[in-house]
């Protein structure tokens, strides 16, 4: 048999509900498209880590050492993150031609350094991407 209090109050907080939010009839779903949002920042710290640092148990290359540079974005974007970093893996002897760094280096002049301005724009994800 029902508790006939239990459902009045199931009722009564029904009724509660509809008087502190906002109704809508759908939710609107908005996605990311790749290279909408563009920005500039400038690289403000670079540190030397490990994939296992960084990523955890999940890197998969855990002894790998990455550049890691952080950005203090130029011009925030609403909707968008207000800081980003990137990763370059490091050489292990003399830099190949096909590398992120190479591509970098081809794009920016030089390897990334403290201060240096770089192109940024989002991904499928929401976040901000290193322009190569």
């Amino acid at each position: 048999m029902i508790d006939k209090s239990e459902n009045q109050k199931s009722v009564d907080r029904e009724d509660e509900l509809k008087q502190v939010g906002t109704e809508v009839k759908e939710i609107s779903i908005e996605t990311y498209v790749l290279g909408e949002y563009n920005t500039t920042g400038k690289i403000s710290r670079i540190q030397i880590n490990t994939g296992s640092q960084l990523f955890g148990k999940g890197s998969l290359n855990p002894d790998n050492e990455l550049y890691h540079c952080l950005v203090a974005i130029n011009k925030i974007v609403k909707g968008m993150p207000d800081k980003a970093s990137f990763n370059i893996p490091k050489p292990d002897g003399k830099m190949r031609e096909n590398s992120k760094l190479a591509k970098f280096v081809k794009r920016y002049g030089k390897a990334p350094h403290i201060g240096q301005e770089v192109k940024l724009e989002n991904n499928e994800n929401g976040f901000w991407g290193l322009v190569i």
